[in-house]
């Protein structure tokens, strides 16, 4: 029988001339997700920030509607707003010229305007628009204004883990991690389920319990596995009696095409890790972390810390693996379905420029 083989060699990890083709056909052309929603909540917030390598707007405007826009000004491509953070505003003004937008996005007056001459109409001109959309309190940007709507891109995800309650449900924690290797690799290492077992048996294994258990489950661009949580665990830790049965007693550990893992608990806990390309040999992990007051936050973090340090371990030294010259693509194990899933979205994002290294 012929096993199936990893569809990615190892210069998909190692060759620079793919990172602005990645940027292009992968991160340009789907939903990215950015941070927590709650920021943004109050009319009159701007958030001003950095994903996938564009610098972005996501404004709260004075009716309430979400929306989000380049951070670019149409007269001479200045940022409207140079430093990243979060304000409140009633108007963004140019720092360079000093044209004036309101919080739709429309032009509402220039500096010395008439000067423009008689044929200047500042309609003309209005802010470029980012798609935005927020799912559970995740806030998700896209700059394809042709991508799916958000509620069907996660539409698996949201039939597994049901609502969690919108009340006293927070966004907690976030922490950013400087990672050596291709953002590829440790994506690759968090969707394989194979290593769980024998590279964190002291720390994940004991979340997710005997291997004979899992369960994998695939959308279009969502997977899951999906496995029992320990009794131990259970007896531990208060379970959101809210959710479908199943979400009572089961981790859930998604991923998410491109760059998303979520870890969600019964206890209502969501761990989301981002992974950012920073250079072909090195990535960003930012985690946020949402949960209920109640949750020990201190006990989750702990938890995470110990088998994320042991990841970056393990992603760092596959990275060198791939630098070595010597990898070629070996079999698929069945608890590695997960990382296929995803290499067959990359190849089909990236068509030409992926499949012409592969024959190489």
């Amino acid at each position: 029988m012929k096993l199936d083989q990893f569809l990615l060699q190892a210069q998909h990890y190692t060759d620079p001339t793919l990172i602005p083709q990645e940027q292009a056909q992968i991160f340009h052309q789907t939903w990215l997700y950015l941070g927590p929603a709650e920021p943004v909540a109050m009319p009159g917030t701007v958030w001003a920030t950095h994903i996938a390598g564009v610098s972005v707007l996501v404004i709260r405007d004075e009716a309430g509607q979400l929306r989000g826009f380049h951070n670019l000004c149409p007269h001479r491509a200045m940022e409207l707003c140079p430093e990243p953070g979060i304000f409140q505003t009633k108007r963004l003004i140019c720092p360079y010229h000093a044209w004036v937008y309101d919080l739709q996005g429309q032009f509402v007056a220039a500096a010395r305007q008439k000067g423009f001459g008689e044929g200047f109409d500042g309609r003309d001109y209005p802010l470029q628009p980012v798609r935005v959309a927020v799912w559970q309190g995740l806030l998700f940007v896209s700059f394809n204004p042709d991508v799916m709507p958000l509620a069907e891109y996660l539409a698996p995800m949201s039939q597994m883990l049901g609502l969690y309650p919108q009340g006293e449900w927070r966004w907690r924690h976030q922490q950013t991690r400087r990672v050596a290797c291709n953002w590829k690799v440790y994506h690759d290492n968090t969707l394989c389920d194979y290593h769980v077992a024998v590279a964190h048996s002291q720390t994940l294994h004991r979340l997710q319990g005997p291997v004979r258990h899992y369960q994998h489950r695939f959308g279009r661009y969502v997977n899951a596995l999906v496995t029992p949580v320990p009794p131990e665990w259970l007896a531990c830790h208060r379970v959101l009696r809210d959710l479908p049965p199943e979400n009572q007693t089961h981790f859930y550990t998604f991923g998410v095409f491109p760059n998303l893992h979520i870890l969600a608990l019964p206890d209502g806990s969501l761990a989301c890790l981002r992974i950012d390309p920073v250079t072909v040999d090195e990535c960003d992990v930012v985690t946020d972390i949402y949960g209920m007051p109640e949750t020990n936050l201190d006990e989750l973090l702990a938890e995470l810390e110990a088998f994320m340090r042991e990841d970056m371990a393990l992603a760092e030294s596959v990275q060198r693996g791939y630098a070595s010259g010597r990898y070629q693509p070996g079999p698929v194990h069945p608890l590695e379905a997960r990382i296929l899933h995803h290499q067959k979205l990359l190849l089909a994002h990236l068509q030409g420029a992926m499949t012409t290294l592969a024959g190489m």
